[in-house]
């Protein structure tokens, strides 16, 4: 698991992350926060929950909103995506 700000989701620098977690680095999941929520206390950034198992080759991940920090636990449901 890594807890990351979300940024990387949407910009062409996080092209490498996104490919590598459907090619080798075994992307199981990702559970991106609302902005609102402001998960650094220190930072006024968004935040995303990356979850994986290195050398696994999935199929797809898992996509999931997380609207309050009450939904968080446990790190499981999500949309499929490919």
């Amino acid at each position: 698991m890594f807890i990351t700000s979300a940024e990387w989701l949407d910009v062409n620098y996080g092209k490498l992350v996104r490919d590598m977690l459907l090619d080798g680095l075994g992307g199981r999941a990702l559970h991106v926060l609302e902005p609102e929520l402001h998960a650094f206390e220190d930072a006024a950034t968004t935040a995303a929950i990356t979850c994986f198992h290195v050398g696994a080759r999935p199929y797809a991940l898992r996509l999931r909103r997380v609207r309050t920090l009450d939904e968080l636990a446990p790190l499981t449901g999500g949309q499929r995506w490919s």
